[in-house]
C-alpha cells in the first residue's frame, strides 16, 4: 500500500477526534505541512473525483477565474460548500477567504444545517439573515467552464481536517492579505 494521504495520517493520530478543538486542528495541519501551503494535487490524483457538485457537500478543485486580469485576487484551489447550482454556474462558500479562526467559527455555525445525508443544506438568504461570521466574504460564484479539474468531494468525517488544511493558493495576493482584506 502507498504512502497514506493527509486525511489518513490525521485520522491515525491517537489524539484525533472530529470534535477536537479548532486550535488542535490548525496546529496539527501546520505540523503536517511544515507550516507551508499543502499541495492538494497529488491527493486529487489518488482519490475518486466527481464530475459535478451537489449543494451541501464540500469540494476542493482547481479553478482558473475567467476575469482574472481584472480581479485583485482569486483562489486557484477553492474549498467550497455549494448552496446553489444553475446552468453552468454554481454558488458556494469558499472557506479559504476567511482566516482559519473565523473559518472554524463559521463552519461550527453551519453544522446546524447538516441533514441526515451529511450535507449542509442552506441558502444564501438563510445564512445572510443569521449570525454567521465571515459568510458574506466567502460567497463566490463559479463557472463550470473555468474548473480545471474534477471535484474532490470531502467526506463528512474529513470536513474538519480539510477546513484547516492550508491548500489555498491565492493568485494576486497572499493568504494573509486576503484575510486582512476580508476582515474589514
Amino acid at each position: 500500500m502507498g504512502t497514506p494521504n493527509i486525511f489518513e495520517r490525521v485520522k491515525r493520530d491517537p489524539k484525533f477526534s472530529p470534535d477536537n478543538s479548532s486550535r488542535w486542528f490548525r496546529g496539527r495541519m501546520a505540523a503536517l505541512t511544515n507550516g507551508t501551503t499543502y499541495n492538494i494535487e497529488p491527493l486529487m490524483r489518488n482519490r475518486k473525483l466527481d464530475r459535478f457538485v451537489l449543494p451541501g457537500n464540500m469540494y476542493a478543485f482547481k479553478y482558473d477565474a475567467l476575469h482574472k486580469a481584472t480581479l485583485p485576487y482569486f483562489d486557484q484551489y477553492p474549498l467550497v460548500i455549494p448552496f446553489r447550482r444553475k446552468g453552468i454556474h454554481f454558488w458556494g462558500l469558499n472557506l479559504h477567504y476567511v482566516h482559519p479562526y473565523t473559518r472554524g467559527l463559521l463552519f461550527d455555525k453551519l453544522q446546524q444545517f447538516k441533514d441526515p445525508k451529511d450535507r449542509m443544506m442552506f441558502t444564501w438568504r438563510l445564512v445572510k439573515s443569521g449570525n454567521f461570521p465571515g459568510a458574506h466574504r466567502c460567497v463566490k460564484q463559479y463557472l463550470l467552464t473555468q474548473v480545471r479539474s474534477q471535484f474532490l468531494k470531502i467526506e463528512e468525517e474529513e470536513w474538519k481536517i480539510a477546513l484547516f488544511l492550508p491548500f489555498q493558493k491565492f493568485i494576486g495576493a497572499s493568504s494573509e492579505q486576503v484575510w486582512r482584506s476580508s476582515s474589514r
